[in-house]
């Protein structure tokens, strides 16, 4: 049903033409808040659907997202969690996550 809901979200977005990046955690090792696949989409005000977890990770996540909206530069981004770093992100988990960033542009020529 989360799939569903964040595809319904990004149609919604795009009718409106707005420009968009959907965040997908494509590899995770230790103890992380969300697994492999976990999904959120990124708008210019912020998170629109979905959810990689919450916490610090899922804000840096959006912060670079937002800087991707309007491009076609996709990106990924690596995150430590080990515990020192956990520690300092206010994080109980450890581990190490990689997300992928895509922009999904919401006007017709691009």
């Amino acid at each position: 049903e989360a799939m569903k809901d964040l595809f319904t979200a990004l149609a919604n977005e795009l009718n409106r033409k707005r420009d968009l990046v959907l965040v997908t955690i494509i590899r995770n090792e230790g103890s992380a808040p969300q697994g492999s696949g976990a999904r959120m989409l990124v708008s210019l005000n912020g998170l629109s659907a979905g959810t990689i977890g919450g916490g610090a990770v899922e804000y840096q996540c959006i912060q670079v997202a937002k800087e991707l909206i309007g491009t076609t530069e996709g990106r990924s981004v690596s995150f430590s969690l080990n515990a020192k770093d956990s520690a300092n992100l206010g994080m109980v988990c450890g581990g190490n996550l990689q997300a992928l960033f895509t922009p999904v542009s919401g006007q017709d020529e691009r």
